[in-house]
């Protein structure tokens, strides 16, 4: 299937904009990864013309929410399932397949293009970023993305080290081996809420 570019420049420049702040930046990211399941799920629920409302988040998501929408369109074309799909609570069991294979299918679309947006146009910042402010934004996204506070992060940017698996297995994977480490020390795995 050809796809259409995925670019959020603006979307970017916030993040940006905010790279003192890297545990704001990490939570941000975990924000946006997070709203591509309801606006996926939001838009095959209309035909492929239909434009999300821009969710809630600490960035605008105005831009995101119509890249989102942008590609989606481009995707359902593409693959002809330009009409509404059923109601999954109306239809019968034969009926939510097919919504379900391209809620998957589109989801995990978005999903990679956002997360190789992000890995492209912050590579630079991510790369000047000390140790202990990639921590922090390791944290940020783990705090959004799982709700866990680990007390230690790995210094490496999960962005960059993840190749293609889950935010959220990499650092857990990660973060379980440093909270190893500390329990042995007798020191905390988490940070208190």
């Amino acid at each position: 299937m050809a796809t259409s570019s995925f670019s959020v420049p603006d979307t970017i420049h916030s993040l940006r904009q905010m790279r003192d702040l890297p545990y704001n930046v990490g939570y941000a990211c975990g924000e946006l990864l997070e709203h591509i399941v309801p606006l996926v799920s939001y838009h095959l629920e209309h035909d492929s013309n239909f434009r999300n409302n821009n969710p809630k988040a600490s960035v605008s998501t105005v831009e995101f929410a119509s890249a989102v929408d942008a590609q989606l369109k481009h995707a359902r074309d593409a693959d002809d399932v330009s009409g509404k799909f059923a109601d999954d609570l109306l239809a019968d069991r034969k009926e939510r397949k097919p919504r379900k294979k391209y809620l998957e299918k589109y989801t995990v679309m978005m999903e990679n293009a956002f997360k190789a947006e992000i890995k492209e146009k912050l590579r630079d910042m991510f790369l000047k970023w000390t140790p202990e402010q990639t921590r922090m934004f390791n944290k940020g996204l783990d705090r959004r993305l799982t709700g866990t506070a680990w007390s230690v992060y790995p210094a490496d940017n999960v962005v960059l080290q993840a190749d293609g698996s889950d935010w959220a297995v990499w650092l857990r994977g990660h973060c379980d081996e440093l909270g190893m480490i500390e329990g042995k020390a007798g020191r905390p795995v988490f940070d208190k809420l």
